[in-house]
């Protein structure tokens, strides 16, 4: 794999990976001597990742990490992968530089691009907080002949605070079903008498020569109406998992969430999805439904957060929440958006349905290319490989870039990916960073 654009002994792209995207020689190999320019690198504030939970071999996954940097002087760097078996540790780095500074929270998204997972489960951990799962098998697998019923293994319920009479309840379930090819079967719920009854199974679909589990399962139930005050016993699959504490609407006392962050992305399709973060009084309070205004006269989208606390045994002080919603049938125009009187810091442009679509972006959007991980011979093959290409969209409605990668003699073809949609978008076209990473590495 010969080398092209070699600035003295730093890693360079290979040839096939150079002819496809130009070379860049002051970039290369940046991420391997630490230097990233003028200013600090710093690990990026992530506040949620999109992580797809099955695919078929040979089929990419991508990440969609978004996060928050703190000023205007930071700006999301690069991804950094580390695989170990069947783990998959994912570092996101931001820049901050040392100049006058825009003050406020700035959103970012960015997009990692997995390839040459083998079949199997894997463990994905973003940071020290985010962690799912995705399933790798083959389509004939996953079909739609299903066979015998399995129950859940359950690992964890999370039972919510105490509601009132004639109330629901959310349960969150955690666990596992026994292989890839067992499909979540619907959860049936029962509440009577002071008992509320979940079952939970999986049937087993497909072939049934099938990669072996668990496979993950994450779920959550709506148990309701609870109609009488009192403790009602949670039992899951035939095992009790404590109880809920139903009070009178007398008990409970009712607030705004007291809300510190607000996130909207620049352009959104058909809706709006919405992230926001406060603070909850104690452990026994939670957010009821949201209360929302569209006022596309004003060019204004008002959301409050409605808080309940109710019972007495609870853990005081504030408790932090994150939630992540999306406000269907907007109209088409530029919003404001407001949450608890907080506005986000940017207008969102919301779009007409099928207003965007994804395009491959042309090689001279790209910038330069620089590999931060793997090709150092001789432990190239099998070690991780990240290769990470910065450029500039070609214009201003287009967002989300997405490197895919194809590995076959001896190239990596990569193709640049984004998502641009049909507007009149104001300002000149952003920047992008995308990530091409192998965590399995290179075939020898």
């Amino acid at each position: 794999m010969p080398p092209m654009c070699t600035p003295s002994r730093r890693p360079a792209l290979p040839a096939a990976l150079l002819l496809l995207l130009g070379c860049q020689g002051s970039l290369a190999g940046r991420a391997a001597d630490g230097g990233v320019g003028p200013g600090q690198l710093v690990p990026a504030t992530v506040t949620s990742v999109l992580v797809p939970p099955r695919v078929a071999p040979g089929e990419e996954v991508v990440l969609v990490v978004r996060g928050r940097h703190e000023d205007g002087c930071t700006r999301f760097e690069r991804f950094e992968t580390d695989r170990r078996d069947a783990v998959i540790d994912v570092t996101v780095w931001a820049v901050r530089r040392f100049a006058d500074c825009a003050e406020g929270r700035v959103p970012f998204e960015a997009r990692l691009s997995l390839g040459g997972l083998s079949p199997g489960v894997y463990t994905v951990r973003v940071g020290d907080t985010f962690e799912s799962t995705v399933a790798v098998a083959e389509p004939s697998q996953l079909g739609t002949a299903c066979g015998q019923s399995d129950p859940v293994a359950v690992e964890r319920v999370r039972l919510p605070p105490p509601p009132w009479p004639e109330g629901s309840a959310r349960i969150e379930l955690t666990g596992h079903l026994p292989t890839l090819c067992h499909t979540l079967e619907p959860v049936d719920v029962v509440a009577e008498a002071g008992l509320v009854r979940i079952r939970a199974t999986g049937a087993a679909c497909g072939d049934p020569a099938c990669p072996e589990g668990p496979q993950p399962v994450a779920l959550a139930v709506e148990a309701g109406p609870l109609g009488t005050t009192g403790r009602w016993r949670v039992e899951v699959n035939d095992a009790a998992h404590g109880d809920i504490e139903v009070v009178g609407a007398s008990a409970c006392a009712f607030s705004p969430l007291a809300v510190d962050y607000v996130e909207v992305p620049a352009m959104a399709e058909g809706g709006l999805p919405l992230r926001y973060a406060g603070r909850l009084p104690s452990s026994c309070a939670a957010i009821d439904p949201l209360s929302v205004r569209v006022l596309p006269e004003m060019g204004r989208i008002e959301v409050e957060v409605p808080v309940r606390e109710c019972g007495s045994a609870c853990t005081p002080g504030p408790r932090r929440v994150e939630e992540t919603t999306r406000i269907e049938a907007v109209p088409p125009g530029r919003y404001q958006v407001t949450v608890g009187g907080i506005p986000a810091p940017e207008a969102v442009e919301v779009l007409p349905d099928g207003a965007c679509r994804t395009t491959e972006l042309p090689e001279a959007s790209v910038a330069g290319a620089y590999v931060a991980s793997g090709l150092d011979p001789p432990e190239a093959a099998g070690q991780p490989l990240d290769i990470v290409v910065s450029g500039t969209f070609s214009d201003a409605c287009s967002f989300g870039a997405t490197a895919r990668g194809e590995v076959a003699g001896g190239r990596i073809d990569l193709h640049l990916e984004a998502t641009v949609c049909d507007a009149s978008c104001a300002g000149p076209p952003a920047s992008f960073v995308a990530v091409y990473a192998r965590p399995g590495g290179l075939p020898a």
